[in-house]
């Protein structure tokens, strides 16, 4: 890494020592406790918050123009290992430090969450409701979104809405933004239209 500043960290609880840094560009660095395991590019305009699930095999990230992006972690969170570094290399380089490396990450939904910076983002989750995202930006806007980027409802507004309820939600379905520049545009293209039938099975369900 190099003298640019770090916007945010963030811990991973259930990888222990796992630890997210996110640059001032779009660059995130994941260290584990002391070793520096690699990085990928977010193609962000500057992170500046992050959050993750249950199991920490998502990571959320969120920018200063208010967008907001799922990614799934596909990389094993072990040390980089002295061994496999020096690999080919000879004997005489078996001290050769471990070389960090782009990291296995995968874009699953990206979507405009607000219209100025997302300057906090958290993850929730309810066995029976499901997971949600809860964003809030100088906007002055607070915001509920499912964890796939649904629009549940904005805090203040005039009409209430249930969890347990689809239909109460703002939006019938997420608007979701495809990126062709970063790791994963398959899956994104292949997730707009599974979000599409789950709102409708949600639908018929609550109609039935």
């Amino acid at each position: 890494m190099d003298d640019r500043p770090i916007e945010c960290l963030l811990h991973f609880p259930e990888r222990p020592g796992l630890l997210a840094a996110a640059r001032v560009d779009e660059r995130v660095f994941f260290w584990l406790e002391d070793s520096l395991l690699g990085w990928f590019d977010s193609a962000h305009d500057g992170i500046c918050a992050m959050a993750t699930n249950n199991d920490n095999s998502i990571l959320y990230t969120a920018d200063v123009k208010g967008h907001i992006k799922v990614w799934d972690l596909l990389f094993e969170a072990e040390k980089p290992s002295h061994k496999a570094a020096a690999a080919g290399a000879g004997a005489d380089h078996q001290r050769l430090k471990p070389q960090p490396r782009a990291l296995n990450v995968a874009l699953r939904h990206h979507w405009k969450a607000h219209d100025q910076a997302v300057v906090s983002l958290r993850y929730m989750h309810d066995d029976k409701l499901g997971e949600f995202l809860l964003s809030a930006s100088p906007d002055t806007n607070l915001k509920l979104w499912t964890a796939k980027g649904r629009l549940i409802g904005v805090f203040g507004q005039g009409n209430l809405w249930k969890l347990n309820n689809p239909y109460t939600f703002v939006a019938r379905a997420p608007d979701y933004v495809l990126d062709a520049d970063v790791p994963g545009l398959g899956a994104v293209l292949e997730d707009v239209g599974e979000e599409d039938e789950e709102v409708e099975e949600e639908e018929e369900e609550q109609a039935g």
